[in-house]
């Protein structure tokens, strides 16, 4: 698949019942953070409970944290160039399962980017310098036609020609197949709906998987 159609070389199914995930990455402003948490803020809301992974940037080096949200709200709302009213929102990050070099690595980010107050020295939260960070957050799609050189989802995530996501899809087995998906093609929502139809190519998907989406894709050829 590519832009426009492109020569298929594998016959596609159409398929029920078949769903995915896709990971995604947005930016997002750090508020303060200590060694057990952080207040962010993002355009974005974010479900309380929900587990993240955020990526931080220390210098040359990318500090990985795996974070828990226990509060969040409508902080405020901005107007763009164009004249669109876009949503602040502040959420709280509670870290999970810190061990000792993680802590050490969060402690150093702080060291090294922190603005001291004598407020936030006493409760232990610093704003930082370097406020920037990025956030992992998973999103669900349906599979409407899979081959083994790719498939076509809907989603209601806005994607570009070309670039790459961590996916995994979960087949009648139950077997969850881990890959990287490239952007083949893409058709805009139609008839009111709000999900994008997309054509994905496998990439990065590990010979022991091939095989379980052979066999698969075999038994869909049987009950033809």
């Amino acid at each position: 698949m590519g832009k426009g159609k492109e020569r298929r070389s594998h016959k596609r199914y159409e398929v029920d019942n078949v769903e995915g995930e896709v990971t995604y990455s947005f930016d997002v402003k750090i508020i303060n953070m200590s060694l057990e948490g952080m207040a962010i803020e993002t355009n974005k809301m974010l479900g309380i409970d929900k587990n993240y992974s955020i990526k931080l940037h220390n210098h040359d080096k990318t500090i990985l944290i795996d974070g828990q949200i226990v509060w969040s709200r409508l902080q405020r709302t901005v107007r763009t160039e164009t004249g669109d009213v876009v949503p602040i929102y502040r959420s709280g990050i509670r870290f999970n399962k810190i061990f000792t070099k993680r802590a050490d690595d969060i402690a150093n980010f702080i060291e090294s980017n922190r603005i001291m107050t004598l407020e936030k020295r006493i409760l232990g939260r610093f704003r930082v310098k370097n406020d920037k960070a990025q956030i992992d957050s998973p999103m669900d799609f349906i599979v409407k036609k899979i081959s083994l050189s790719g498939m076509l989802i809907e989603t209601f995530l806005p994607m570009k020609i070309d670039e790459h996501y961590d996916m995994s899809i979960k087949l009648d087995d139950k077997k969850r197949l881990n890959f990287l998906g490239r952007v083949a093609h893409i058709m805009a929502p139609e008839n009111g709906t709000k999900a994008y139809k997309v054509g994905i190519e496998f990439k990065r998907l590990s010979t022991s998987d091939r095989e379980i989406l052979r066999k698969y894709l075999l038994s869909l050829n049987n009950i033809e």
